[in-house]
């Protein structure tokens, strides 16, 4: 299922952890929150593939608006914010290995752009 916003394309969130994750290292992924200008979107995750490698663990997530579990948000961000915007966006993860950097990437016809996220 593709994911959308005010028509554009919401492809993945990309999370890179600092070491090679174990079987017994804990990461707990939630959701994005995006806001601007006092319009907001939260997406949530629904489904993560991960890999290891070079000491980095990487994390894509698929993501999806979620009314049930989120109802007060007003889901009113605009394409406008998201390509041109100064787009704020946090995402929650708990880890027990330190968060090196999270990319949300998003496309609108040929434009592909990455909106760098904040661990919240």
């Amino acid at each position: 299922m593709k994911t959308e916003i005010d028509g554009v394309e919401i492809l993945s969130l990309e999370v890179v952890l600092y070491g090679e994750r174990s079987n017994t290292d804990e990461v707990d992924l939630g959701a994005v929150t995006l806001t601007h200008e006092g319009r907001e979107y939260i997406l949530d995750v629904t489904q993560s593939f991960t890999c290891t490698g070079d000491g980095f663990t990487q994390i894509e997530c698929r993501l999806e608006r979620d009314d049930d579990t989120f109802p007060d948000c007003k889901y009113d961000l605009t394409a406008v914010d998201l390509m041109l915007g100064d787009v704020d966006a946090t995402f929650y993860i708990s880890s027990d290995l330190p968060v090196e950097e999270i990319n949300l990437f998003v496309r609108q016809g040929d434009c592909t752009k990455a909106i760098d996220v904040v661990q919240e």
